[in-house]
């Protein structure tokens, strides 16, 4: 007190005005110490949620009770793993009887000849337009407008595709591309209006059903073949009209 020249009255009320301050803030609670989990641990606690609250860290962490920041670092670190879950499709007892038995109509003895007697076919969807494009344009261009009536539900077209392996001859030139046919639907413009002569091959979307399909496995599918299939020899020739004369009709 002598010191700082004040007197003991001053000094007791500084002290008192100190301990009535420090009454009035409460203290901070201690922080218990968080237990840390083994990797074993936290691999049962992991197992033992149901797969439907896997599907994120956030629903993981709440079901097992893990933070999320723990089960990031150990995702990171490759100790545990995201997996791609696909959907199968049911197979029955009649399906794998039929799976057999597309196997052994391939099964062949000679060698050499793998799936040359072979066309696959399939149809090809695409869309009309995307949703969302990008264009690059010059600095004085626009950005082209574009509408739809629903653009959640744009309009495609289908394509029939046929394939089959390649064929070489002895000097190395391609006799057979591997694609037959890539064919559109076409039809014919019955009536004569402003915007067409009667007669007009336009291109429209039609409903595909077993006529319209066998339609153009006739007109599409089978020319190509016999056009691409063969060098026009007489046995070649005829081998080839009678596989396909029954399918034809």
């Amino acid at each position: 007190m002598a010191t700082f020249k004040l007197g003991t009255s001053v000094v007791w009320e500084i002290w008192r005005s100190r301990k009535d301050a420090a009454s009035l803030v409460r203290e901070r609670p201690r922080k218990s110490k968080a237990t840390k989990r083994t990797k074993d641990e936290i691999a049962r606690l992991v197992a033992g949620v149901p797969v439907i609250d896997r599907q994120t860290l956030r629903s993981l962490a709440n079901a097992t009770g893990v933070p999320k920041t723990t089960l990031w670092r150990h995702l990171k670190s490759g100790w545990l793993r995201r997996a791609v879950s696909h959907v199968k499709p049911t197979l029955t007892e009649e399906h794998k009887q039929r799976r057999l038995q597309y196997c052994l109509m391939h099964i062949r003895r000679q060698l050499g000849a793998f799936k040359m007697d072979l066309v696959h076919i399939d149809e090809k969807w695409f869309n009309m337009y995307k949703g969302v494009t990008r264009y690059y344009l010059a600095p004085d261009e626009g950005l082209p407008y574009r509408s739809s009536l629903n653009k959640r539900y744009i309009g495609k077209v289908m394509f029939l595709a046929a394939i089959a392996r390649p064929r070489f001859s002895g000097k190395a030139t391609n006799i057979l591309t591997a694609k037959l046919v890539f064919g559109r639907l076409l039809n014919v413009y019955r009536r004569t209006s402003k915007n067409r002569m009667k007669g007009t091959l336009v291109t429209k979307n039609v409903n595909m059903t077993r006529k319209i399909y066998k339609k153009m496995l006739k007109e599409k599918v089978f020319p190509a073949v016999r056009k691409n299939g063969q060098d026009n020899a007489g046995p070649a020739y005829l081998f080839l009209t009678m596989i396909l004369w029954p399918l034809e009709r």
